[in-house]
């Protein structure tokens, strides 16, 4: 499906992905499964853990860190937080 379809209809956001898209290659991929998405908390302080993840997308998004550091760093992010429930 491509990005910018959703069920043969052009996205109302189209013009803003495109660009967006245009500028950051990376972001292809996120707003390919955003139609699809939804946020599904299945563990606890999941919205402090998708906040931790995004940060780390940020820092590969901006060449920052490398895709395998920053996930590392999140990965350990995460176990510090869900330690308190193990």
């Amino acid at each position: 499906m491509k990005f910018d379809m959703l069920m043969g209809l052009p996205s109302p956001r189209y013009s803003t992905v495109a660009a967006m898209v245009k500028e950051n290659p990376a972001m292809r991929f996120s707003y390919q499964v955003l139609e699809l998405a939804r946020r599904y908390p299945v563990s606890p302080e999941a919205d402090r853990l998708t906040r931790v993840w995004a940060a780390y997308y940020q820092k590969i998004l901006k060449g920052e860190q490398s895709p395998e550091n920053a996930m590392a760093s999140a990965a350990d992010e995460w176990n510090q937080v869900l330690k308190a429930y193990r």
